[in-house]
Parts: structure tokens; sequence; C-alpha cells
């Protein structure tokens, strides 16, 4: 029985070894940061610093979001230029087509030109040599760019929030299906955006009493109810609210 058992263990060890030097090739995104569209690809100016996050409060702002990539794989690598995005931490992704459903869509601009090439402007301080990245402001093709194990190289991404953006949430942005978790994830919290009452249901009755009133917000919203239209704590949360016994014609 024991020399059965020596062959079986050897076999074993040798395929966790095979395992260990199995290589994946990956693009490390590196750095990012937010732009305003008011220039060119060199001259726009910055809206926040390296690897800090925004904060929108309305759906108007036309954004450029800008990434270094990183190849140290080992092999070549094809880069997706499309913009991917999260509003739940990474748990799931959406990559931006142009869908009616998506929280932010490309934006044309007339500061730069789709498939324009870019320059280093996010430093040296990342190794690799620099190769011309892209700009893009329309939806791109799957997958059409490579890049050398060894380089680095800078995206630039022109977008635009829709009606479809949740208010009070963190977004975080990759470059699509690259294959490896990014050092830095380009970030927007948003504030109290798309936030509106789509419907109300009033209530009436004769003499003093209680009232169901009714009401619903915007996606991802809460409605809460309140005495006052400024200040105050709220008497209830949800759709539906059943007021206090009132004895006249009162306002929530």
């Amino acid at each position: 029985m024991k020399k059965l058992l020596l062959p079986l263990l050897f076999f074993l060890c040798s395929a966790v070894q095979l395992h260990a030097i199995i290589i994946v090739p990956f693009v490390n995104q590196t750095k990012y940061r937010w732009r305003n569209d008011d220039g060119s690809e060199t001259a726009a100016t910055w809206r926040a610093a390296e690897n800090t996050a925004i904060t929108l409060n309305d759906t108007s702002s036309v954004l450029r979001c800008r990434l270094e990539l990183q190849n140290n794989s080992g092999s070549t690598h094809t880069v997706n230029e499309s913009l991917e995005y999260s509003s739940n931490a990474g748990a799931t992704w959406t990559t931006m087509t142009g869908a009616a459903s998506d929280a932010f869509r490309y934006q044309s601009s007339a500061n730069v030109t789709n498939g324009g090439a870019t320059s280093n402007q996010m430093g040296t301080a990342t190794a690799g040599t620099f190769t011309a990245g892209k700009i893009i402001s329309a939806v791109p093709a799957p997958a059409s760019y490579t890049i050398a194990s060894g380089n680095k190289t800078e995206f630039e991404w022109v977008i635009k929030p829709t009606a479809n953006l949740l208010p009070m949430s963190a977004y975080i942005f990759r470059s699509a299906a690259q294959g490896s978790t990014p050092l830095n994830y380009a970030t927007i919290n948003t504030g109290c955006v798309n936030v509106n009452v789509l419907t109300k249901k009033d209530s009436a009755r004769c003499g003093p009493g209680i009232l169901l009133l009714k009401a619903t917000g915007s996606a991802g919203t809460t409605i809460k109810w309140y005495q006052n239209a400024s200040g105050g704590t709220a008497l209830g949360t949800g759709g539906d609210f059943l007021t206090p016994f009132i004895t006249g014609t009162t306002t929530y």
C-alpha cells in the first residue's frame, strides 16, 4: 500500500507546480484624473487632482476621464477601448454602449477628435515606455488597440451623465475587459441628481381624522414625509403615509 501512495503524492505536487507558472496577460489601470471639456488634448483644465474622486450635482456637465494603463504582463495585450462603470463597488459592471438605460454616454466634443492620439499628460512616475493612446468620444470598436509589454499609455473618454444617473451613489470606472483589477478606479460621487417626485395623490375627508397620502419618486430615491417645507424630523418614510389625526387642511 505504501508503494502505491508515493507516486500519487508526486503527481499531486507536480500538478501544483505546473499551475503556479501559468501567466495571464493583463493591463494595470495605474492612474486616473478627471478633466473639464474646455480645451484640447493638451490644454484642457483638470477638474480634480490625480486619483481624486469628483462630485456631480447635475447631469449637464461634459466630463473627460483620463486613465493611465500599464502593461507589465510579459506579452502584448489588446486594450478594449470601451469604458465601463459600476454603481455597486464592482459587483456588476456596465459597458457603455449607448444603450438607453446607461447612466453615462459618450459625448462628442468640439475640443477633441474621436480617435485622436493622446500624449503623456500624467507624468513619468509610472515605469514603462509611453506610447500614444486614444481620445474616445463615441461608441468604440470592441478592441483595436494593442500595448506591448513594458509600455504604458493614456486613454481619455469624453462622457456625459444621463437621466439614469442615481443620486447619492458612487460610480467607479475602468477600461472594459482588461483582465485585471485596476490599481485605481476613476470615481464619481453623485449628489441630489435626478431627484423628482413623479406622482402624488392627495386625500380629503369630511371632518377630523387620519388620511392616506401617496407619492412616488424617481429611480434610487426614498420618499420621506415632513410637517414643514424645510428642516425638521421625518414623520414617515416610503410611498404611503398615514397622517396624524388632523382637524383641518394640512400640507406635508
